[in-house]
């Protein structure tokens, strides 16, 4: 059975579950041997009109072997709204009798919130800042969805154009599990003295000058919906 996990909230995980002693053996002994698990379960997110190639971006996370299935569990919960595709494939495993890919296409519904979503705090928000600061957080009155802060965010400069390479754009957003507070850093090499960024750019922020932290209004939030004003700090 190759379902949402059973043993907690949908966007805990996914997994197959009710295998039979025998297939129990044979797992372990495949994992044991150094086989990789996402080469028999793999979940991926699945866009709109996506085909059933192998060419869908896999969604990170750990595996554990149960004592009658595997379950995958995401490095960050399953996003509501979004599609995801989970394929059991156990050819590797060398069982000829058992030769059927099973997939399984599901989402968790957006959750409706009864205000719009707005810009809640920018911190720091001092209109004096040191030269070394580390980071801002946006924070949100609701939940919002990724990849969108590398084209809505940026830091305007004294002349209100964005700073360039001033921000580090992180492989992967850094938003708390309530995707309600984003952290946004600052590049490190250009903090960090005696490096290359630093050495030939300087710092990011420079004494004496003004500087705007600027979010537009096309972020979105879990329901799909746009900021209803831009926000800045």
């Amino acid at each position: 059975m190759l379902d949402s996990d059973t043993r907690g909230p949908a966007s805990d995980g996914i997994g197959v579950y009710h295998l039979d002693p025998g297939w129990m053996v044979v797992l372990g002994s495949y994992v044991q041997a150094g086989g990789l698990p996402q080469s028999i379960l793999r979940v991926a997110v699945v866009g709109t009109g996506a085909p059933t190639g192998d060419d869908l971006p896999d969604v990170l996370g750990r595996y554990q072997v149960l004592q009658d299935g595997i379950r995958f569990i995401p490095h960050f919960p399953f996003e509501p709204g979004l599609s995801y595709r989970a394929s059991f494939d156990p050819r590797p495993l060398g069982r000829p009798e058992l030769s059927d890919v099973l997939t399984h296409e599901f989402s968790l519904p957006r959750e409706q919130s009864a205000s719009r979503t707005e810009v809640k705090h920018i911190f720091p928000s001092s209109g004096y800042l040191p030269e070394n600061l580390l980071r801002f957080y946006v924070c949100f009155s609701n939940s919002m969805q990724r990849g969108r802060a590398e084209t809505e965010i940026a830091l305007l400069g004294p002349d209100g154009k964005p700073a360039p390479d001033v921000l580090y754009r992180a492989p992967v957003e850094l938003w708390d599990r309530s995707m309600k507070c984003l952290t946004i850093l600052f590049d490190p090499g250009r903090l960090k003295r005696g490096v290359g960024p630093n050495r030939e750019l300087g710092p990011p922020l420079k004494v004496g000058q003004t500087y705007t932290l600027a979010v537009d209004a096309g972020m979105i939030d879990l329901t799909g919906s746009r900021l209803p004003t831009d926000a800045s700090v």
